[in-house]
């Protein structure tokens, strides 16, 4: 009987991409966050602060992996025209995870690759160096991301390459 329960237990599911309109930031103010998981528990975050910086930040799923001190990931977007490769500079590491900055928000424009490679996208990539045992690689659709990237932005900020 127990063979059987674990046959038919499904797999943990991806989150989709959605919106959290309650959040609150690191100085305790509101936010909107966009928002997804991986099906390794992995949690991804895109969120804009008071200063136009629009910020990609990364929670380790629950375990023992601890991120490497230095070395920020790096990011790849397939399915967006053209697929974006890039390392993610001037990131802020810490042992369960990392915040880089995509960009920032002048004149209601916003000027990021990145954004919009994971507005257009099928599928993102993160490479990550771990503390011991060498690299981690995750992976997530971006099923929902357009939507949920625009409501966080606004209906009023251009994204452009």
């Amino acid at each position: 009987m127990l063979c059987a329960s674990l046959v038919t237990t499904p797999a943990l599911a991806e989150v989709s991409w959605h919106v959290d309109a309650t959040a609150i930031d690191e100085h305790n103010r509101a936010a909107v966050i966009a928002q997804a998981g991986s099906r390794q528990g992995d949690q991804v975050r895109v969120f804009r602060r008071p200063d136009g910086g629009v910020i990609l930040s990364l929670r380790l799923r629950p375990g023992f992996e601890r991120l490497a001190g230095d070395g920020c990931p790096t990011l790849t977007v397939l399915g967006s025209e053209p697929p974006l490769a890039v390392a993610l500079g001037a990131c802020r590491l810490d042992a369960r995870g990392f915040e880089a900055t995509l960009g920032f928000i002048r004149d209601s424009t916003l000027a990021s690759g990145a954004v919009s490679a994971l507005m257009q996208g099928e599928s993102m990539h993160l490479t990550l160096r771990l503390e011991r045992v060498g690299y981690r690689h995750i992976s997530m659709s971006l099923r929902g991301s357009r939507i949920a990237l625009r409501k966080m932005l606004g209906t009023n900020v251009q994204v452009v390459r």
